[in-house]
């Protein structure tokens, strides 16, 4: 069940709030059980361009400036 979230949950607007891959950007270990709900078209946004929550508010914040 663990990989079909992985690959599905952002269709439902939770994300993985620490994914292994990001443990540099986020600061912290992966931490698998810890979902965050951003919504829908966020954690769509997210998962395509392979963002962690850190990455995307960052993003955001530039395109808003």
């Amino acid at each position: 069940m663990f990989p079909w979230l992985q690959e599905n949950s952002y269709k439902y607007g939770p994300i993985f709030r620490w994914p292994g891959s990001k443990e540099d950007v986020a600061g912290t270990v992966e931490e698998v059980w810890r979902c965050r709900y951003v919504g829908v078209q966020a954690a769509t946004e997210m998962y395509g361009q392979g963002l962690c929550l850190e990455e995307y508010v960052e993003l955001k914040a530039g395109a808003n400036a």
